[in-house]
């Protein structure tokens, strides 16, 4: 369980990184809202000079063959600009906190605080997740099918256990 967490946690950072380096401009700025213009993408609703790589654009292409495939990049790169990949990556790691493993305290469980429950500290049962429940009212056993559908979309990239796999 917590090899698939800490695995998890540095797939979030990754991206975290990657949509921050996106968003830097050669000047220092930070440009995180995008949006679709044509096949293009406006920054911040400034076009991206031609100087500052980030996407190509090209706003007079409408009757060229091919356009609708050019704006339908841009709307994808638009609809993934930083700001909304960091919103993304913040949610996803309050999610792998509200399902972290804590002890077995049975349908008590959901802190990893034994105080609260008088055990004596030794727990021999497997971790369970905080959040999730059987029908029953059951703590689930960690890592949750929540966790587990976090990481699916990293499952191409190194450190990916099949185990893991929901």
């Amino acid at each position: 369980m917590d090899e698939l967490v800490r695995w998890l946690g540095e797939q979030l950072d990754l991206e975290e990184q990657q949509a921050f380096a996106a968003g830097s401009t050669l000047r220092g700025e930070m440009v995180l809202r995008w949006r679709a213009a044509g096949s293009g993408v406006e920054v911040d609703g400034r076009r991206k000079p031609v100087n500052e790589p980030l996407v190509v654009t090209n706003r007079y292409m409408e009757d060229m063959p091919g356009y609708e495939v050019e704006r339908a990049r841009a709307l994808h790169i638009a609809g993934h600009d930083p700001n909304r990949v960091m919103g993304e990556v913040d949610a996803k790691r309050k999610l792998v906190d509200l399902h972290a493993a804590v002890p077995d305290h049975g349908r008590f469980s959901g802190s990893d605080d034994c105080e609260t429950f008088t055990c004596d500290g030794d727990h021999p049962d497997s971790p369970v997740c905080r959040s999730c429940r059987t029908y029953a009212g059951d703590p689930m056993s960690a890592p949750c099918p929540t966790l587990r559908l976090l990481a699916l979309p990293y499952a191409d990239r190194p450190g990916y256990r099949e185990e893991w796999r929901p």
